[in-house]
């Protein structure tokens, strides 16, 4: 059975991204990722240029996400 993690990601246009959470689901990822972007609307969190939720296999070959 695959398991995954859904990864939360803060990105920052020329200078890369930052994690702010990791899920269990894409639903719980989406809903932290709406409630971060409240929060950062009333300016109590820092703001981000775009963010992004990706899926990662948990125990995946070490070659399964190629970097080229």
């Amino acid at each position: 059975m695959k398991q995954s993690i859904f990864i939360l990601e803060g990105l920052v246009d020329y200078e890369g991204g930052q994690v702010l959470g990791a899920y269990s689901t894409v639903r719980y990822a989406d809903a932290a990722c709406e409630a971060y972007k409240a929060k950062a609307a009333a300016r109590k969190y820092g703001n981000f240029d775009d963010y992004s939720v990706a899926e990662f296999i948990l125990d995946a070959a070490a070659d399964a996400y190629p970097t080229i």
